[in-house]
Parts: C-alpha cells; sequence; structure tokens
C-alpha cells in the first residue's frame, strides 16, 4: 500500500511539474512575442484595467450615455453622418453601430436602416427556409452570401472600429 501512494505523490508532483514548465514556456513565449509586436502588451494592460477598475464596459457605457445626450438634442435628423467626433465625442465612434446610427442620423435615418435590416432579415431567413425545403434549388454561393449577410448584421452589434 504504501508503494501506491508514493506512485500517486510523484504522479502529482510530475503534472505539477510540467504544468508549472508549459506555464513559464508560456509567458516566456509572450515576452518575446510582445517584444516584437509590441501591441500585444497593449493587449494585456486593457485586462489589467478592467481588472482594477471594475468596468467590464471598458468605457463603453460612458461613451454610449454622450451620444444618448448629443441624440436627444438632434434626435429627428440626427447630428450628421461621421460627425460624433467632430461634435465633441471622445473616440472615433460609439462602438456601438445602431447607437451611431440613431444619433448620427437620428430617427428617420436610424427607421430607414431598422426596415432594410428587417428586409434582409426576413429575406436570409425566407431562402435558408426554402434551402432546407429543397436544397437542389440553390447553389453554395446563395448560402455562402446568407451566412455572410448575417454575420455582417450580428458583428455590427457590438462594433469596435
Amino acid at each position: 500500500m504504501r508503494i501506491r501512494t508514493t506512485g500517486i505523490v510523484h504522479a502529482k508532483k510530475s503534472r505539477l511539474v510540467k504544468c508549472i514548465g508549459v506555464l513559464l514556456g508560456a509567458l516566456t513565449v509572450f515576452a518575446v512575442a510582445s517584444y516584437c509586436v509590441p501591441a500585444l502588451a497593449t493587449v494585456v494592460f486593457r485586462f489589467i484595467d478592467t481588472a482594477e477598475t471594475g468596468d467590464m464596459s471598458v468605457g463603453r457605457v460612458d461613451v454610449w450615455l454622450k451620444a444618448f445626450s448629443m441624440f436627444g438634442k438632434h434626435s429627428l435628423v440626427g447630428i450628421g453622418w461621421g460627425q460624433y467626433v467632430n461634435q465633441g465625442g471622445w473616440f472615433w465612434n460609439i462602438h456601438n453601430i445602431y447607437i451611431q446610427l440613431l444619433v448620427e442620423t437620428g430617427i428617420i435615418g436610424f427607421i430607414i436602416y431598422c426596415g432594410w435590416f428587417l428586409f434582409h432579415l426576413v429575406r436570409t431567413w425566407s431562402t435558408y427556409s426554402k434551402m432546407r425545403v429543397n436544397s437542389q434549388d440553390y447553389m453554395n454561393k446563395d448560402y455562402c452570401l446568407m451566412n455572410f449577410s448575417l454575420a455582417i448584421l450580428l458583428e455590427n452589434l457590438l462594433q469596435s472600429k
């Protein structure tokens, strides 16, 4: 029985040594990579700042509140396409395409965009439904185009650049 527990203890130590080795190796690779590509260090510092401040939105909520205050002043037609920065915005964009459209194009432009969005969403869903029933009528490019359209529409929800 004694030999068996010693084997288990040895296996646990061996696993711990391997984990520490992998961790040190990963840190070394990251240190060299961040020296060669300084933008990698920026990513790490961003995570550290997020952990220290507790702000998981990385300041986006403040940007959105500023944008909504601009929208309140120009709600019907907006502040103008691409004018967020010129009107006192803190960054180049609002980091949410839908809020940015609302602020820059107003209610009128936002309704037009939402109509366009819903039209294409319904059209994509209709195409997908037809493809499921009779897939021989549709080519692969239709399927790819449908997936690309959905990906673009969903990606823009929390756009960052």
